[in-house]
């Protein structure tokens, strides 16, 4: 029996036990007790170390970053936590960092009944941090299984770069990568770079690197010709340095299945990711995009649903799902789905966006205008994505003079921005305005834009779809 979320208005009721009950734990943030309130970054590097350690064991479930950084400075009990998130171990501790000394705290607590497996309590110099995470990893692990093998106990132990600054500039790269946001992803790939430039021999940080130029075009901040391949270069590198990342090698799949559009070779790389890192949530939904975007959608929905299993309060991960559901044209059941996404965070952005997209589908425009609406005013009216959107809407309404008005605003954007062609192409085509069309999805292939790998599963374009050029264009993709 496997662990499912129930949304019951907006509640989130507590999954069943199912096998792998007993072998499963969620790291709770640790709490920062530092005089200086700006270590947070610190502490939630240590949380996702561990957490990324632990993942590396493939019989333990592991509950991801996102899910659990739900509980910071939560006043649940560890059993309601526990039944929450479907585990039956909790870590939680904290961190004293002053100077060059850390004082690190932890505690494996067992879900039912609340009991203390063990509690660690490190006073250590800061260059003995590695050595901190590496013994409360193995000291979990060794609690849960019995019998850990030499084998395993090596795979749990921390990457490790040359010095501590170099460990500090990774985790305040990852604190923020990790929100997504556009404006923060460019001060991230800065640490990540000066954490390379520190230790050139650190490959997390050249994934940090690969994963960092990737977003900048999928968010429209960066062309995808110059982004992708200082991506694939950071990628490949990292690889270099450790064949065995699976986050470089799930980099790498990524960058064939979005840029190169070298489909099998993106399907083997996100599979050895998945083979070495059973836990990496990441792995799983860029995988389901690859499938999904193949018309390969049971397949799609499994690994998301494996995802949501380890990363239950993600927000991003539900919409992935939701998105899985409008691309096979089920646009009842993709609303429901984005509706449990914002019950996880109501201000994800492209929830809304997406959300839109299937209102629009399903015929239900005034909802769609409402969504996309919202979304540009939650972008600041900034991000070309949800403009065209809204354009789309507009023009589907038979509003064309508002809907051109925002072509033409994408059309002549400024600094900064990349408007991926199809979004154009998707706007021209509910005017009825077909070889502007053409002439956007020619333009997106010839760009290499990312949101080609969706031409079969985009029903905005479903006019365009029994058109010759539209067919050829499909050809020449080499989907198959």
């Amino acid at each position: 029996m496997t662990a499912w979320w129930i949304f019951s208005n907006d509640t989130v009721q507590t999954v069943e036990k199912g096998e792998q009950w007993e072998n499963s734990i969620a790291v709770l943030p640790f709490k920062n007790i530092s005089p200086d309130q700006e270590q947070e970054y610190f502490c939630d590097g240590m949380t996702e170390q561990i957490i990324t350690s632990l993942s590396q064991l493939k019989h333990l479930k592991v509950i991801a970053r996102t899910s659990v950084m739900r509980y910071k400075n939560s006043e649940e009990t560890i059993p309601e936590i526990a039944a929450q998130l479907g585990v039956a171990h909790i870590l939680e501790g904290s961190i004293r960092k002053a100077g060059q000394r850390i004082r690190v705290t932890a505690q494996l607590i067992q879900a039912e009944g609340g009991h203390h497996l063990w509690a660690r309590d490190y006073n250590r110099q800061l260059k003995d941090i590695f050595d901190v995470q590496d013994d409360v990893a193995e000291a979990i692990a060794t609690s849960i299984f019995s019998n850990l093998t030499v084998e395993e106990k090596n795979v749990i132990k921390t990457d490790r770069p040359s010095n501590t600054k170099t460990l500090e500039l990774y985790w305040r790269g990852l604190s923020f990568w990790n929100t997504r946001l556009p404006q923060n992803l460019l001060i991230g790939l800065d640490y990540f770079q000066k954490a390379v430039d520190l230790d050139p021999e650190f490959a997390l940080a050249y994934a940090g690197l690969a994963d960092s130029y990737h977003l900048l075009a999928s968010y429209g901040l960066d062309r995808p010709m110059n982004s992708f391949p200082r991506a694939k270069e950071a990628a490949i590198h990292a690889i270099e340095l450790d064949e065995n990342l699976a986050e470089a090698i799930n980099s790498l799949a990524a960058i064939k299945l979005l840029y190169d559009w070298i489909w099998k070779e993106a399907e083997k790389g996100f599979i050895k990711a998945l083979k070495i890192n059973p836990s990496y949530v990441q792995a799983y939904t860029w995988y389901a995009l690859y499938l999904s975007s193949h018309r390969r959608f049971n397949e799609a929905k499994s690994k998301l649903y494996q995802a949501i299993e380890i990363d239950p309060l993600s927000a991003m991960v539900q919409t992935d799902l939701a998105q899985v559901f409008y691309h096979e044209g089920n646009y009842e059941q993709a609303i429901k789905e984005y509706q449990k996404s914002l019950k996880l965070d109501s201000t994800y952005v492209y929830t809304y966006a997406y959300l839109g997209q299937s209102y629009a589908m399903h015929n239900m425009l005034d909802e769609a205008e409402k969504a996309f609406k919202y979304a540009v005013q939650l972008t600041e009216k900034k991000d070309p994505a949800t403009l065209a959107g809204l354009a789309y809407v507009y023009a589907r309404q038979k509003r064309t003079e508002m809907a051109m008005k925002i072509v033409r605003q994408l059309e002549n954007i400024g600094d900064g921005f990349y408007v991926h062609p199809v979004y154009l192409a998707i706007i021209y085509t509910a005017l009825g305005e077909q070889s502007e069309a053409f002439y956007w999805l020619e333009k997106g292939y010839e760009e290499r834009s990312e949101w080609m790998i969706f031409l079969q599963v985009e029903h905005m374009l479903d006019p365009l779809r029994n058109d010759e050029r539209f067919i050829n264009l499909v050809n020449r993709m080499n989907f198959h």
